[in-house]
């Protein structure tokens, strides 16, 4: 009598400790798999909640903050996969335990994958985080309210202050063609210049 083959599963413990890394997202779907070649669909069924629940969770947190914090060691991370684990990923984890005889698939193709995301979504998180930074223009008209208040009272002898600036035109060279707006409504042209990490302010006397 033949005896039977045995299933071919990635083991689950090792799932549950690479979704430290690549997030639960990762031993979800690979559980999900697992359950399939088991004959569980409705097992299966609910592992991809999972995936499908944290893609929507590590998204918006990366829509929301410009960072993704899938590790164990960060909150937001540290809460899904406890809540992942206790409630789902532990179950596959000790049906194996008992005794399930298996024979243990390669790891290969599915972390090539996992980390492939991983990068993705760390260069999504770049470039988010970098297009949320202020240019330098907008650095300088923020830095540059305070100067042009105190060139026009000490230098200009004016009595209002600068309410805002704004860049209207980049020049070669760290210059900057700038309108200030005074707190009486008047505009006053500025030059802003950059050099060696200092900007100066320039107001022609009117």
């Amino acid at each position: 009598m033949e005896k039977p083959t045995p299933v071919r599963l990635w083991n689950p413990s090792a799932a549950a400790g690479w979704s430290l890394i690549l997030s639960p997202v990762f031993g979800s779907w690979i559980q999900a798999k697992n359950w399939q070649e088991l004959g569980r669909p409705e097992e299966a069924r609910k592992s991809m909640g999972w995936v499908y629940g944290g893609a929507a969770f590590f998204c918006l947190l990366l829509a929301t903050s410009g960072i993704v914090t899938t590790r164990e060691t960060s909150p937001p991370g540290m809460i899904f996969f406890a809540a992942w684990y206790m409630t789902s990923g532990l179950a596959q984890v000790k049906l194996v335990k008992e005794g399930l005889a298996y024979e243990k698939k390669s790891w290969t193709k599915p972390l090539l994958i996992g980390f492939g995301a991983l990068a993705v979504i760390f260069a999504l998180a770049v470039g988010i985080a970098n297009a949320r930074q202020p240019s330098v223009a907008q650095r300088l008209e923020t830095a540059s309210v305070a100067v042009v208040t105190r060139i026009v009272k000490e230098q200009l002898h004016g009595t209002s202050a600068c309410k805002s600036v704004q860049v209207v035109e980049t020049l070669p060279d760290g210059v900057y063609r700038a309108v200030a707006t005074m707190e009486d409504g008047k505009t006053l042209p500025v030059t802003l210049r950059t050099k060696d990490g200092r900007f100066t302010v320039e107001i022609p006397r009117q």
